[in-house]
């Protein structure tokens, strides 16, 4: 069972493609899967569309055992990219058993079945910076390393700290693996919910006349570490033919070691308009409990990986603005 199929060639499995980070990386692996001859299946729920142009897409509820393990043990992919998950935090705690039963309970069944049935298939997992939690706060302010305690204070970051942990424990048992603490990031395509998006379609609505010029803030003196979507999917994909790590350094942050006030994001935004605008603060944009500073530390990732950030803040932001600019002018052309 361990056998790639010599029949059909190699596959590299995205589950979660058509989400924000998905779509970022299947347009980085065309040029790999090109150059390796190697087929890309992006993995979607079923019922879903997929907005980028792709040859093979696999509708896979990810949340179905039988059918995850029956594609596994047929296609035995070389690498999987797994970033299906509740992402949204206030999601997750608004629907707690199905952040549990995605962010958890998939990724272990999922992991288990990859021992059983194609245990040379490498595992790419995106976890996330939430699940240190309390240690931001016990770190004043420097950035955190990966050796810092998991003690997550959301349901999002526990469900990405237990699978953390899972995937941990199974990697002592074989489990080839990088588990991915990604860090905040944002770029062209992200959904409103995160707070680069919102301020960037607030400034886009109003430079067409769709809202007034107010902008509803939350928190802004809160410090986080961004990363551009781009340099997130090419750490990914980059982990494909990265060495294989022991258990017990598998663990890689992903994060720019830089910190960036909300303020800063929102300065920025409105340096890419003429707008003049009212800035009104929203409680309901405040998160209860949000730890003010956290910033991660990306010097295991640059010696285990030799990768490092290319895209700037400002690049970044105009490239996300711009992107909601399209999607509304196009919305406007539309329904004239």
């Amino acid at each position: 069972m361990g056998n790639f199929d010599q029949g059909k060639r190699a596959a590299i499995l995205v589950t979660g493609a058509n989400g924000f980070v998905g779509q970022h990386v299947l347009n980085q692996l065309t040029p790999y899967a090109e150059r390796h001859s190697i087929r890309v299946v992006a993995g979607i729920k079923p019922g879903s569309r997929l907005d980028v142009a792709q040859q093979e897409v696999l509708e896979l509820d990810i949340e179905n055992h039988a059918a995850v393990s029956s594609w596994l043990d047929e296609n035995k992919p070389k690498a999987i990219i797994h970033l299906a998950a509740i992402s949204a935090p206030q999601i997750a705690r608004d629907n707690p058993d199905s952040a549990w039963s995605i962010n958890f309970s998939a990724v272990r069944k999922l992991a288990e079945s990859m021992l059983l049935y194609t245990p040379q298939t490498k595992l790419i997992f995106a976890g996330s910076s939430e699940a240190y939690g309390n240690s931001f706060a016990t770190a004043n302010s420097a950035p955190i390393s990966e050796d810092k305690r998991l003690e997550p204070q959301t349901v999002y970051g526990a469900t990405k700290a237990a699978a953390d942990l899972v995937l941990a424990q199974l990697s002592h048992q074989g489990l080839n693996c990088v588990r991915f603490r990604s860090f905040n990031h944002t770029g062209p395509g992200q959904a409103e919910n995160f707070v680069s998006s919102s301020f960037a379609k607030q400034i886009a609505e109003i430079e067409l006349g769709h809202r007034e010029p107010v902008i509803k803030v939350g928190n802004l003196e809160s410090i986080k570490d961004f990363l551009d979507v781009r340099d997130v999917a090419a750490a990914y994909v980059k982990a494909i033919d990265a060495n294989r790590l022991d258990p017990s350094s598998n663990a890689l942050n992903l994060c720019s070691q830089i910190g960036i006030s909300i303020q800063q994001i929102l300065d920025t935004l409105l340096e890419l308009t003429d707008l003049d605008v009212k800035i009104e603060s929203d409680p309901e944009r405040v998160r209860a409990g949000e730890i003010p500073t956290t910033i991660g530390s990306n010097e295991k990732i640059k010696v285990a990986m030799a990768w490092q950030p290319k895209h700037g803040l400002k690049s970044t932001l105009l490239d996300l603005l711009d992107s909601w600019r399209h999607q509304l002018r196009h919305q406007k052309t539309l329904i004239e």
